[in-house]
Protein backbone atom coordinates (compact mmCIF):
# COMPACT_ATOMS: atom_id res chain seq x y z
CA UNK A 1 0.00 0.00 0.00
CA UNK A 2 2.98 2.34 0.51
CA UNK A 3 4.44 1.75 -3.00
CA UNK A 4 0.98 2.26 -4.28
CA UNK A 5 0.99 5.43 -2.75
CA UNK A 6 4.43 6.93 -3.57
CA UNK A 7 3.85 6.25 -7.33
CA UNK A 8 -0.19 8.07 -7.26
CA UNK A 9 1.74 10.93 -5.48
CA UNK A 10 4.53 11.15 -8.14
CA UNK A 11 2.22 11.03 -10.96
CA UNK A 12 -0.80 12.92 -9.66
CA UNK A 13 1.01 16.01 -11.41
CA UNK A 14 0.77 14.93 -14.92
CA UNK A 15 -3.25 14.18 -14.39
CA UNK A 16 -3.69 17.65 -13.15
CA UNK A 17 -1.64 18.63 -16.53
CA UNK A 18 -3.74 16.51 -18.72
CA UNK A 19 -6.88 17.81 -16.81
CA UNK A 20 -6.24 21.26 -17.06
CA UNK A 21 -5.78 21.01 -21.32
CA UNK A 22 -9.98 20.01 -20.91
CA UNK A 23 -10.78 23.00 -18.47
CA UNK A 24 -13.57 23.43 -20.08
CA UNK A 25 -15.48 20.57 -19.29
CA UNK A 26 -15.15 21.13 -15.74
CA UNK A 27 -11.30 20.84 -14.36
CA UNK A 28 -12.47 19.20 -10.92
CA UNK A 29 -14.28 16.37 -12.43
CA UNK A 30 -11.44 15.76 -15.02
CA UNK A 31 -9.20 15.28 -12.25
CA UNK A 32 -11.34 13.12 -9.93
CA UNK A 33 -11.60 10.67 -12.50
CA UNK A 34 -8.00 10.46 -13.68
CA UNK A 35 -6.82 10.16 -10.09
CA UNK A 36 -9.01 7.37 -10.13
CA UNK A 37 -7.60 5.80 -13.59
CA UNK A 38 -4.10 6.38 -11.78
CA UNK A 39 -5.05 4.74 -9.06
CA UNK A 40 -6.87 1.98 -10.92
CA UNK A 41 -3.84 1.51 -13.23
CA UNK A 42 -1.51 1.27 -10.48
CA UNK A 43 -3.18 -1.57 -9.02
CA UNK A 44 -3.65 -3.61 -12.26
CA UNK A 45 -0.02 -2.88 -13.23
CA UNK A 46 1.94 -6.26 -13.42
CA UNK A 47 5.45 -5.84 -13.61
CA UNK A 48 6.14 -10.21 -14.44
CA UNK A 49 3.95 -9.84 -18.05
CA UNK A 50 6.44 -8.18 -19.76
Amino acid sequence: MDNLKKIVESNIGLVADISKSYFKFGYDDIFQVGCIGLIKAVQDFDVHKG
